[in-house]
């Protein structure tokens, strides 16, 4: 039987190999193993993110990961780990294709259009024994619940248009396509979006508007 459960510390290793294994083309796992640790490990702990494991007898077969709010995260993170996350990349401090990827990476929040949801999906894994048995779909309704539970009433997801597997799973969870940025340099990214109906009042507004937004995608 298979678990889903919110991450804690003692899972951040294994998380952090699953992402460097089947993650291994991202930008995040040319910083290196340790690097992720230490990633996830403030992940975990951090009320901005929300990451999510699926168990199968003791072990971690997969994984997802999202982000409430990436911008202070990513500040949270910088203030809390800075000299540590510097000491875990080093010497790629010193390369400058490096360097700028990771100013892209932190910094691509700033270029979306503010009518783009904030929160975020951010990875989800499946170890490759697992796959085709809707265990990416579940990890993926998981997230969902919790986005919900924590107030969020919409999200996106960025995943590369060279990205095929990707791009057919996020459509077949019903990802409407609601732009395109460009992450990092010469590479387009397709950004999806989903709506999460919430039951508080206080969030009717908001939801109206989005209602709308997403409404006016439809007929362009």
């Amino acid at each position: 039987m298979i678990e889903y459960r919110l991450a804690t510390e003692k899972d951040e290793k294994k998380i952090a190999e699953l992402h460097h294994d089947y993650i291994n083309k991202g930008f995040l796992s040319e910083l290196g193993i340790n690097f992720l640790e230490l990633l996830y490990k403030a992940m975990i702990k951090s009320n901005e993110i929300v990451c999510i494991v699926a168990e199968k007898e003791n072990e971690i077969i997969g994984f997802v990961s999202g982000a409430i709010d990436l911008k202070k995260f990513y500040k949270e993170f910088l203030k809390e780990n800075f000299l540590k996350a510097t000491f875990k990349i080093f010497p790629k401090v010193f390369n400058p294709k490096i360097l700028l990827k990771i100013y892209e990476t932190i910094f691509y929040p700033i270029k979306i259009n503010q009518t783009i949801p904030h929160a975020e999906l951010l990875s989800i894994v499946v170890k490759k024994e697992y796959q085709g048995k809707n265990i990416g779909e579940e990890l993926f309704k998981y997230l969902k619940k919790e986005f919900k539970k924590r107030g969020v009433s919409e999200f996106k997801v960025i995943v590369g248009e060279n990205l095929p597997k990707a791009v057919k799973f996020y459509e077949k969870m019903n990802g409407k396509l609601i732009g395109k940025i460009e992450v990092h340099r010469g590479n387009i990214s397709r950004i999806y979006g989903w709506k999460i109906w919430l039951t508080n009042f206080a969030t009717f507004y908001q939801e109206g508007i989005s209602f709308f937004y997403y409404f006016y995608l439809d007929f362009q």
